[in-house]
């Protein structure tokens, strides 16, 4: 990393005598929060500052999109929009007319982010590790990029030299901790690493804040996630393995979110009162209990064709049997790290096609919260089997019907609650990369696309007790907040219109999301009528979808995203 200039010069960018502007927000993101955990916890009075927040807000839950994925709920926030108009279903993409599946990055999406209108009406913005990100746009003002990003080497800051003044600063910098680093580093250094990384991020958010002048500040915490896909067995009484939790490692784990509401009402205190303060998560969260396999599903329903007798396949077998004997998989968890050679084959063999595709009418592509299913059509897929038109529309119907009908075979439950296609909940230029049925799973369920063993159901990793929900927190408090308020039915692209509509900015024309008036202070919205941009809503001036990653970068996210439990 080259030197930058040193932080004095971040110092000049302050304004004449330290005037403070008026009408600013602060975002702060708890990525996978979630209400079943905070609201007790406020009560029994140990998270005192964001109970404080609490007492003087609006508040209610905050549905996320369909699926409720970080790339895709993260994605809707920053652009007010559904993933049918920016583009974004998950942390992969589907691309039509071949089988691959890219990752995403910043330049995917096809809209406007928030920080891009607000830097083109002249507004001051820091945005600090919020999710698809990266590559790090030019703002008015200063972005440090998030989860998607490669490493520390790769250029994560705008401008770049903020990077060496964030080291200069506080010393040390890190983009996120998988959760399935608890299988290696044991439970209570793993808790520790994120309470690091969640320490570092406050002090980049302080360090930032004390500097710049700004309208709109947001610093995202993913460490909530990552430690509640490890460990929701330490932290939910509904989840099955809790009771076999100590009481000692329990109180370690709980341990974080004293701190973390240590860390967030000292970055609202920083702000200062005069500042609409906005608590959100992305989504909400749950107890993960079993693994369905979908393309494996799929074949035993004679829709996918799976070529399981070639060398190929018994070499695919031969790996995943040797990573998951349980001999093997204790000793693993203490001496070898998420970079092992064994995990490389894994990937490696998992990468490459088990589908016959000539034979296959419809596959999955990956998602762990909902089943993301494509239909090989002719004309859009390389090796496409079924004709557009009826044939097409039949097969959905057909495949739909069967999803809601799979059992556990356990409770004899269902694992499907609703099977949408995707005109049905997507509108907009991009439903095309939008999957051609979405099938929300029923709690508990993760769904992996991997083969193996000819099983459909298979027992979740020691490592991931916790899935996403569709119900994420919002908490706003302000000088034209309404205290007491619950807020019913909002929409996580509900946030993009209020933040514009709270700083003077008009909205545009096509946004799905609406200001949140019901929180706003009546004379607060009699004065302030909610402004309308004219014109067509600006597109980003960014492209180049996939010139960003090296292999080497996508081996780094790979890992952290499997570490996540979002990649099998």
């Amino acid at each position: 990393m080259k030197n930058g200039p040193r932080k004095e010069n971040l110092k000049r960018q302050r304004m004449p005598d330290d005037r403070v502007p008026e009408g600013r927000v602060l975002v702060i993101g708890l990525d996978g929060a979630t209400f079943d955990l905070l609201l007790p916890w406020m009560e029994q009075g140990r998270l005192p500052h964001l109970a404080a927040i609490w007492r003087r807000s609006s508040y209610g839950h905050l549905r996320s999109t369909i699926p409720p994925m970080t790339a895709s709920a993260w994605s809707s926030f920053q652009t007010g929009k559904n993933p049918g108009k920016h583009g974004l279903f998950d942390f992969m993409r589907y691309s039509p007319g071949s089988y691959r599946t890219p990752f995403v990055n910043a330049r995917t999406l096809r809209e406007e982010p928030l920080w891009g209108i607000l830097s083109q009406h002249g507004k001051q913005v820091v945005v600090i590790n919020v999710p698809v990100t990266y590559p790090p746009r030019a703002v008015n003002g200063f972005m440090i990029s998030g989860m998607l990003t490669p490493n520390v080497d790769a250029e994560f800051t705008y401008p770049p030299s903020l990077y060496q003044q964030l080291v200069d600063e506080i010393g040390d910098y890190q983009i996120l901790v998988p959760g399935g680093a608890v299988a290696y580093m044991g439970l209570r250094s793993f808790v520790d690493k994120i309470r690091h990384v969640t320490r570092k991020r406050a002090e980049a958010a302080l360090f930032l804040m004390r500097r710049a002048d700004w309208d709109f500040f947001m610093v995202h915490f993913q460490s909530v996630d990552a430690l509640q896909h490890a460990l929701w067995s330490h932290l939910d009484p509904n989840h099955p393995a809790y009771g076999a939790v100590s009481d000692e490692d329990r109180e370690y784990v709980q341990s974080y979110y004293r701190e973390l509401d240590s860390l967030v009402g000292g970055v609202v205190e920083e702000a200062g009162e005069d500042v609409t303060v906005i608590l959100m998560s992305d989504h909400g969260f749950g107890p993960a209990r079993k693994r369905f396999h979908v393309n494996q599903w799929l074949a035993s329903e004679g829709l996918l064709s799976v070529r399981a007798r070639s060398l190929h396949g018994r070499a695919l077998g031969s790996a995943e049997d040797l990573l998951q004997w349980s001999v093997f998989r204790k000793l693993r968890r203490r001496l070898i790290s998420p970079r092992s050679k064994g995990d490389a084959l894994v990937r490696r063999l998992t990468r490459e096609s088990l589908i016959g595709w000539s034979t296959t009418t419809a596959y999955a592509l990956s998602c762990s919260v909902v089943i993301r299913l494509q239909i090989n059509l002719r004309g859009r897929e390389p090796q496409g089997t079924v004709e557009p038109g009826a044939e097409y529309e039949r097969l959905r119907d057909e495949i739909a019907e069967r999803l809601l009908q799979i059992r556990d075979p356990d409770t004899g439950g269902p694992i499907v609650e609703q099977v949408f296609k995707r005109e049905e909940i997507y509108s907009g230029p991009a439903v095309e990369l939008m999957p051609d049925l979405v099938a929300q799973n029923a709690g508990g369920y993760q769904m992996v696309t991997r083969f193996g063993d000819n099983v459909l159901f298979s027992p979740l990793p020691e490592d991931y007790t916790g899935n996403h929900r569709m119900d994420g927190i919002l908490m706003m408090a302000g000088p034209h907040i309404v205290p007491g308020q619950e807020i019913e039915g909002a929409q996580i692209v509900d946030l993009f219109p209020t933040i514009l509509h709270l700083l003077d900015v008009p909205l545009p024309p096509d946004l799905d999301g609406k200001v949140l008036v019901e929180g706003l202070e009546r004379r607060y919205v009699e004065t302030h009528p909610i402004l309308q941009q004219q014109d067509a809503s600006s597109r980003p001036t960014e492209t180049g979808e996939d010139t960003v990653y090296s292999p080497e970068d996508e081996d780094d996210i790979r890992n952290r995203l499997k570490g996540l439990g979002y990649l099998d």
